[in-house]
């Protein structure tokens, strides 16, 4: 448990936390400069590994919510910032059905991409979508 005057980023659980998903986040970017010549079979471990993301930014999402940590609420702020330049209708300090969403729209694009490459293309060109 942390002390009173500890903040919330000063914490080691979330420390380790945040540099997992900011390894994934990185992944994610990277792949983004080379998406359109990936293969299907690369574009299906992109979409596995932006749901593990999701599910690990939506869990820090919570944990921050029952901090009263004001830098904590400011990171849930830029959070919800985000969704909201990306289309997302987001109501201050509740943005977890947001991530579903981005969830859904994922496994959308990702069925997109099956449709036009067909099943059978595991190793034809790709097209980017997230």
């Amino acid at each position: 448990m942390p002390s009173a005057d500890e903040g919330f980023f000063d914490s080691g659980m979330v420390k380790e936390s945040l540099k997992e998903i900011q390894e994934m986040q990185m992944k994610v970017l990277l792949f983004t400069s080379y998406a359109e010549y990936a293969p299907l079979s690369e574009h299906r471990r992109h979409i596995d590994l932006m749901k593990k993301l999701l599910e690990k930014q939506k869990n820090m999402y919570y944990r921050m919510s029952f901090s009263k940590d004001p830098e904590a609420k400011s990171m849930m702020a830029d959070v919800e910032g985000h969704f909201r330049e990306n289309g997302y209708d987001v109501e201050p300090g509740n943005a977890f059905h947001i991530f579903d969403e981005v969830m859904e729209d994922v496994e959308e694009g990702f069925k997109t991409i099956q449709r036009e490459l067909g099943d059978g293309d595991e190793n034809g060109p790709g097209k980017f979508i997230f």
